[in-house]
């Protein structure tokens, strides 16, 4: 008898669960839906979005206070490999200028592949979920590849918050968000 496959983990840290993906792996609904939700000018700027921030700092003015973001995905990158979700003015500056070498340094298919790899998915049963293989297998008990534009769709929208979007808690603000 021989051993089958086991499953492969690329997370380093306890209680986590990882296995990256290459962009020529990941099906197009996916990096097509986070473009269209998070970042639609993402293949045309430079890391910043310029009329973003120009919104962002607006919004924020009217309501004194740091109320709206008007990060690129590339910035979003940044922050969940390098910084922590603080609110701050420095904060964002450093981010800022990150994203901006990331992009003069790497493909935007490497950007979306990092992305997609390295961001966080939430929890089940206290393991962490990392990268979008581990999320499709864990929500779903299927490979990326096997994945329907509605289950991708809500995947994508656990990324904008894994817990406030929870399946298990908020269904209902989960699937609304999955229909937008």
């Amino acid at each position: 008898l021989s051993l089958p496959p086991l499953a492969f983990n690329d997370c380093e840290h306890s209680f986590c669960y990882q296995r990256r993906l290459p962009f020529g792996e990941m099906p197009s609904v996916f990096w097509k839906g986070l473009i269209g939700i998070e970042d639609a000018r993402f293949l045309k700027h430079f890391g910043i979005d310029l009329k973003s921030i120009f919104r962002a700092i607006v919004t924020d003015i009217k309501e004194m206070r740091l109320a709206q973001g008007g990060s690129t995905l590339t910035q979003q990158l940044v922050k969940n490999l390098f910084y922590t979700n603080e609110k701050s003015f420095i904060r964002k500056i450093k981010e800022i200028i990150v994203a901006v070498y990331i992009e003069t340094k790497f493909s935007k298919e490497s950007i979306i592949s990092s992305y997609f790899n390295e961001v966080f998915w939430g929890s089940f049963n206290g393991l962490r979920i990392k990268g979008l293989y581990s999320a499709s297998i864990m929500y779903f008990g299927k490979k990326p590849n096997q994945i329907d534009p509605f289950e991708a769709s809500i995947l994508i929208s656990l990324l904008k918050g894994p817990y406030f979007y929870s399946p298990i808690k908020y269904r209902e603000r989960l699937v609304s968000r999955a229909n937008i």
